[in-house]
């Protein structure tokens, strides 16, 4: 270049100019062009940052309503979308049936060069896609305690039928459990439910199966009568997780990673005190096997949300066999709390180590609330994202 200049100065003829004009013009060009490239390409890099990230976000929200998760993927877009570009309306597909979310973006970048090129803007563009987020779901199985003595025909402090109540409530439970996942049939895969409905028998047993829908139209022929007993109603139960596990495993199943629940209901006491002992027992045997046992008192009396008390597995899942654990008196007559295992602080105390597994609800509202949270429990810690 310098010696062009050289030659600039000392030329004394009209060509030498004309070509040092298209070659300082060549040289804006080419350098102009380098800088519209570079200004391209970051743009389209920052587009497809922008798409990858809104693709994820929906892979993630893929399991919510089609609104919801369309308008989460829309804000990410918004949220980053200030790159000085025109940008077109984004493109986004979620396909239910191949679990992949696509999005689209495109928009125009103004031209320096429009003089020379013909185009006010250069396009550019970005596509990503997702499957949607994977989830671990353990295999589960839970089985009901449902007390349906005489009592449970009576109306709760908010007007509803106590049995009936119960009938929405298990509805509710699964309900909850299934907002937690994403894919519901693979939860339904993993899911095995049964029932040991009871007065002062066993009168009702829903055999363990895949899924909650047969449990659901069992459980809601269930009609209220008799005393109580709950004792048949727990035993079963622990018969048919034990069976259960024996079962899954014929079906090359992996029961390591098997969680296991019981869900045990009364609104009364048992009809005998050795009953509330021999309860207890099993109640016992059932968490020294690792099954957790949520407990749901509906407006019981003090014996028997006692029983209730004491076979709900702590929150920590460490249980003891210290009689101060108990409310439940040893002796024949059940009275824990003329005993000093179930007063003031003591009390207090064991339900709030077992805050999460015990539930003491004294209307209907109250009683669905607690099936809910167990439902949303068990979805927290067993069924997550990858």
């Amino acid at each position: 270049m310098r010696d062009l200049l050289k030659r600039y100065k000392t030329d004394e003829g009209g060509n030498f100019s004309i070509i040092l004009g298209f070659t300082i013009l060549l040289l804006i060009l080419i350098t102009s062009a380098a800088l519209e490239i570079s200004r391209l390409s970051s743009a389209k890099g920052k587009l497809q940052n922008i798409a990858d990230s809104a693709a994820l976000a929906g892979a993630v929200a893929a399991d919510q309503r089609a609104a919801d998760r369309l308008e989460q993927v829309r804000n990410i877009i918004e949220q980053n979308g200030d790159l000085g570009l025109d940008m077109d309306e984004p493109e986004i597909v979620f396909n239910d049936d191949t679990q992949i979310i696509s999005v689209s973006l495109s928009g125009r970048l103004p031209s320096f060069l429009s003089a020379f090129l013909g185009k006010k803007t250069l396009n550019t563009s970005a596509v990503s896609e997702s499957l949607y987020a994977p989830e671990s779901i353990a295999p589960i199985t839970i089985v009901f305690a449902l007390d349906v003595s005489g009592s449970m025909n009576e109306m709760t402090s908010d007007g509803d039928v106590k049995v009936e109540t119960l009938k929405d409530s298990i509805e509710i439970l699964f309900t909850s459990l299934e907002a937690g996942s994403k894919n519901k049939v693979k939860l339904n895969e993993k899911l095995r439910t049964g029932m040991s409905a009871y007065n002062t028998e066993l009168v009702e047993e829903f055999e363990l199966d895949y899924g909650w829908e047969e449990l659901d139209e069992s459980i809601d022929r269930l009609v209220a009568g008799g005393g109580t007993n709950s004792v048949p109603a727990l035993q079963n139960a622990y018969d048919q997780l034990r069976a259960d596990r024996d079962y899954r495993r014929s079906k090359g199943e992996n029961v390591d990673s098997l969680v296991e629940f019981v869900v045990f209901m009364t609104d009364g006491d048992n009809n005998q005190p050795e009953w509330d002992e021999e309860s207890f027992e099993v109640c016992n045997a059932m968490k020294e096997d690792g099954i957790d046992i949520y407990s749901i008192a509906f407006a019981a009396p003090e014996k028997g949300e006692a029983l209730l008390l004491d076979c709900a597995s702590s929150n920590t899942g460490e249980e003891t066999d210290d009689e101060d654990s108990k409310c439940l008196n040893s002796g024949a007559k059940g009275a824990g709390k003329a005993n000093g295992h179930c007063d003031g602080k003591k009390k207090k105390d064991i339900e709030e180590a077992k805050s999460r597994h015990y539930f003491d609800a004294e209307d209907a509202k109250s009683f669905k609330k607690a099936f809910d949270a167990i439902g949303e429990s068990v979805a927290t810690v067993y069924i997550r994202i990858l």
